[in-house]
């Protein structure tokens, strides 16, 4: 059995989360139905252990300049961590862009996706 990539969950999230900047987290979307590492299905799909991901295997083609392939929480994109320091200095509409941006990322070639 191959791991499939829960990509319309993916794109789901982050749509909620651009439209709910500022608001409400990203752990608040209604659409998980159990656990999910990181709240989000990108670690999720290359969790190797209960709490870690291996970014690398990352199912996601990131702008390059973003990458900073770690591993473990939030190890993985400085797009995000631009995203989480827009929060925190109450830039929303910067936020927004960004959450738009990683909601519409592509699927690295070869990935099954659900």
């Amino acid at each position: 059995m191959s791991r499939k990539f829960h990509h319309t969950e993916h794109v789901g999230l982050w749509e909620f989360v651009q439209r709910n900047v500022g608001h409400r987290h990203k752990s608040e979307w209604p659409g998980f139905s159990k656990e999910v590492l990181n709240h989000c299905f990108a670690c999720e799909y290359t969790k190797y252990d209960k709490f870690i991901a291996k970014c690398s295997q990352c199912p996601l083609v990131w702008p390059e300049d973003r990458v900073t392939y770690g591993e473990g929480y939030n190890g993985c994109t400085k797009l995000y961590d631009e995203y989480l320091d827009f929060i925190g200095d109450r830039d929303f509409e910067s936020a927004r862009l960004l959450a738009c941006k990683i909601r519409d990322l592509p699927v690295r070639e070869g990935v099954e996706t659900v």
